[in-house]
Order: structure tokens, then C-alpha cells, then sequence
């Protein structure tokens, strides 16, 4: 089973990314490790690297207008998966 979620961002994701040039973000930069949170940030770095790695329009229009296409993304988190990090985070 899975759950589905919405991706939302927090104001350190924000701030993170405004530190980001759309679709330029430095080779060698590090996703956010914690798979329970920084989704729209974890979300964002992926299509930049999309982006400089293919050159896709598409992927340049959802990052140019971010706030439009964030709430049309959805995680999907396996129920078992979610409870192992859960019990990780714990440790």
C-alpha cells in the first residue's frame, strides 16, 4: 500500500531555494537526505538537474513558474517504507 501526498513547501525550502538559480543548480550539490521532509526543495534540485542535463523546455517552464506547478505534484510514500524511516528518525 501507499499513501499519497500533497508536496508543500516550508519557508526554509523556500529560502533554500531562492538561493538556487532556476535550472542552474551547482554540480555536486547534495539532495536533502530526511525522505519524511524538504520534498518541494528534494523536488525542485531534480528538475534543475533535469534541466541542465537535457535542456528540457518543459522542465524550465515548471521551475520558472514553480508556484503553479508545485500543488499538481503528489508523493507517493510506501506505508512500510514511511514506518522504517519513522523508526530510523527515532534512533
Amino acid at each position: 500500500m501507499v499513501e499519497l501526498e500533497k508536496i508543500t513547501e516550508d519557508e526554509a525550502d523556500k529560502d533554500e531555494m531562492a538561493g538556487l538559480d532556476t535550472g542552474q543548480d551547482e554540480e555536486g550539490q547534495e539532495l536533502p537526505k530526511n525522505m519524511l521532509g524538504h520534498d518541494a526543495l528534494r523536488l525542485n534540485m531534480l528538475i534543475a538537474r533535469h534541466v541542465r542535463h537535457t535542456g528540457s523546455e518543459r522542465g524550465w517552464i515548471i521551475l520558472d513558474q514553480w508556484d503553479t506547478y508545485l500543488p499538481k505534484f503528489v508523493k507517493v510514500m510506501p506505508v512500510e517504507y514511511r514506518k522504517v524511516l519513522e523508526n530510523l528518525a527515532k534512533r
